[in-house]
Order: C-alpha cells, then sequence, then structure tokens
C-alpha cells in the first residue's frame, strides 16, 4: 500500500504563479512523462492539493506536484477501457469508470479508490457494475452516471447509491418506455459531464446533436427519490444552440466560471478545446494546443486552474510543464515563506 502525500494548496499553488504566470490561450507544453495508455484510453482527476491522478486501463499514477512532469506508480490490476475518473465533494474517493464494447471483461465495472490511500486492486474495489460512459459526484454517495442504451442511438441518465444505501444497479434500458431508477431520457450519446458546486447545475451533452443542457442538482435528485422522470428538452435548459459546441462535454470549470468543452465537431471533423460563457453560451476563447484541430481530450484541475489535454498520442499543459526545480527554486520558497529547515532540506538536496 501507498498513501497519497497531501501536500499545502496554498503554497504549490504560489510557487506556480511564481514561476510561470498566467498561460495564454494557445500557450501549451509538451509532457514528456505522462502516462500512456494500458489499453484505449487515459483518463484523470485532479485531487484537493492540485496533483493529478491518472489512470490508463491499468495502473493508477499520481503526479508528484501540481504541474510536474513526473508520476509515481501508485497501484495495478484496475484494468478495463478508461471512461471516466472522479472524484467526490469531500476528496476522499475516486470512481474509475471502465467502459469498453462488446466482450470485454471488465466491461461496466465503476471502481472505487481511497485517494488518501491508493492500493492494487482487489475484487472489493468494484464498486458497482453498470453501464455507463460518463458520471460526476451529486453528493458524497449518489453519482450521476450517462448510460448508453446499446444501441448507440440512446443514452440516459441515471443515478446510483454507491454507499449502497439503495438496492443493486440501475437496470439495463435500452428503448423507452424509461424503467427503474433512470432520471433523464435523452438521445444520442454520452459525453463529459460537471457539476457547478455553487449553483447546484450539472451541465450533460448530447454528443451526436450536440446539444448543451443544463439540470438543476436538487430536481435531479428530487427526481431520483421520487422515481419520476424528467425530459430531456422541457426540464433541462439549453445552452447555446445545438451544433455550437464540441462532442466532448463539459469537463470542468474554471476559476472565471468559463465551461471547458473538448473534443471535436464529429468524426475526422475540426477539434480542440472551447471555453464557453454558461450564461450566454458564447465561446470566449477555442485553444488548439496541437495546431491541427484535432479531435482532444480534456483533463480539467480545479485546484491549478490549467488544462491538460490530450490528443494525437501527445499530452499537452496550458502554460509551462515544471520539469526539474529551477535555479531560483529556493529563494521561491523564502518568497512563499518556507525559510529555515526547508530550505536547509532542499539546499543538502541539490
Amino acid at each position: 500500500m501507498k498513501g497519497i502525500r497531501m501536500k499545502s494548496v496554498c503554497f504549490w499553488t504560489l510557487i506556480v504563479c511564481v514561476c510561470s504566470g498566467i498561460a495564454g490561450a494557445d500557450d501549451f507544453s509538451v509532457y514528456s512523462n505522462f502516462p500512456t495508455t494500458a489499453r484505449y484510453n487515459v483518463v484523470g482527476t485532479a485531487l484537493t492539493d492540485g496533483r493529478l491522478l491518472i489512470w490508463n486501463g491499468g495502473g493508477i499514477f499520481v503526479q508528484e506536484r501540481p504541474n510536474r512532469d513526473k508520476f509515481e506508480h501508485y497501484a495495478s490490476g484496475y484494468e478495463g477501457d478508461p471512461a471516466f475518473a472522479i472524484l467526490s465533494p469531500d476528496g476522499h474517493t475516486v470512481l474509475l469508470g471502465a467502459g469498453g464494447y462488446g466482450t470485454d471483461p471488465y466491461l461496466d465495472k465503476i471502481y472505487r479508490i481511497d485517494a488518501r490511500a491508493v492500493q492494487d486492486y482487489t475484487p472489493d474495489a468494484v464498486a458497482v457494475t453498470i453501464p455507463h460512459f460518463a458520471a460526476t459526484f451529486l453528493t458524497e454517495s449518489l453519482v450521476l452516471i450517462d448510460a448508453g442504451a446499446g444501441d448507440w442511438m440512446n443514452s440516459l441518465l441515471v443515478i446510483h447509491d454507491i454507499s449502497g444505501g439503495k438496492s443493486g444497479p440501475v437496470p439495463v434500458v435500452r428503448k423507452p418506455p424509461v424503467k427503474g431508477d433512470t432520471v433523464v431520457y435523452k438521445p444520442g450519446y454520452s459525453a463529459a459531464m460537471t457539476v457547478d458546486k455553487a449553483n447546484g447545475i450539472v451541465y450533460v451533452m448530447d454528443a451526436a446533436s450536440l446539444e448543451l443542457r443544463s439540470f438543476s442538482v436538487a430536481g435531479l435528485i428530487q427526481a431520483y427519490t421520487t422515481h419520476t422522470t424528467l425530459n430531456w428538452t422541457s426540464d433541462g435548459t439549453l445552452i447555446g444552440s445545438p451544433g455550437a459546441y464540441f462532442n466532448g462535454g463539459v469537463s470542468g470549470i474554471t476559476q472565471a466560471g468559463l465551461l471547458v468543452i473538448g473534443g471535436a465537431f464529429g468524426w475526422g471533423l475540426e477539434g480542440g478545446v472551447q471555453l464557453v460563457d454558461p450564461a450566454t453560451g458564447g465561446i470566449q476563447q477555442t485553444l488548439d494546443p496541437i495546431g491541427n484541430h484535432a479531435y482532444t481530450s480534456v483533463i480539467y484541475n480545479d485546484v491549478t486552474d490549467r488544462i491538460t489535454v490530450m490528443s494525437q498520442g501527445l499530452t499537452y499543459l496550458q502554460g509551462d510543464v515544471a520539469r526539474v526545480p529551477a535555479a531560483g527554486f529556493l529563494g521561491l520558497l523564502t518568497l512563499a515563506g518556507f525559510a529555515g529547515t526547508i530550505i536547509a532540506r532542499r539546499a543538502r538536496k541539490l
């Protein structure tokens, strides 16, 4: 067992700001040591101290420091095609969704790990087995899941209680009428979802129609507890216009309140990262880190306010990747108020 050592958020945020400043819209640098996929995909989430936790379909890796180009291997045995990695509101639980297709033996498994003490896989790590392609925490125990209906023409939003307070997983529902704990019936297929905690809303993308809508978190929870079904169109608030945004869904909300949307307009079509004002639906910026408008996957770090993107086999960080401690690192520690023993310890290591 190898516990994750939580660092000071304020300290590392200060160091990042002093070292690299605020990144420009097209200011991305390449990670040289980002974990590569063991299967088909790589997903990740930011921990409460700003480090990224990465799952590559086999192992779990944790960044040594925020924005640092060094990742430590923490655990093995979490097999599957990575669909998502999400962190619970209290920062202790991480869920890893193994999507996949067909006869994949790991299909539909959602793993649960403790972010404070990541361990190698055991059968107890499987929180639930349920069709899924995307998910987000609504509360510490209730998880909103975008589950494919299986016919490539429909998908369903469902809520599952990972605490075990409800009986069993939500049944597979391929077509109407909607059954079980299904909350919203909608067309198309799945994309990333994100909760705006401050305003109590969740953003959901239909990746086929490129339609982005928001739903009240309280309304979703009420629909779940009362076993009623919300309507995708009448109960969801349309953001912008259909077809305006990339199909990756909302991967995060910047500290300036902008939605981070990656992906592309469709197979073989223009892609990148869009920063969208949810109030107006306007696209404030379109980022193209690789320079050829390719499909772009996104990991948004809500602690450092940095965007990590993956495109065509390379991974980029918005702003400068910290590769080695700079010559003036001790001086920065002094500015941050970490004098004395910390400086002496660093000096001995150098």
